[in-house]
């Protein structure tokens, strides 16, 4: 009688585990390219935030809502105190 052995071969081993090796080296650098798109998609909301903020206050500014002084930025002061009043006073 012929003994059956069950089981995978060495040769079986070393083949999964280098289609294994292959597949992981090629799915690392997708998933850190994925990542890197996700950040920049999100810089480029904030970037068409921050436009859209500046547009509304030079629109603002051009209807007289906002006083501008010349020889200004046309911003608010940028002393801490005034940011801390502004802040405590629930603005």
């Amino acid at each position: 009688m012929m003994k059956v052995c069950r089981g995978f071969t060495v040769a079986e081993l070393v083949m999964v585990t280098a289609l294994i090796a292959i597949l992981a080296a090629v799915a690392l650098p997708t998933g850190r390219f994925m990542q890197q798109r996700e950040r920049e998609w999100e810089l480029r909301l904030d970037l068409r935030l921050m436009r859209n903020a500046i547009d509304e206050h030079k629109r603002l500014a051009d209807q007289g809502m906002i006083q501008i002084q010349l020889g200004t930025e046309g911003t608010p002061s940028r002393s801490r105190t005034s940011w801390r009043a502004s802040a405590s006073s629930g603005r």
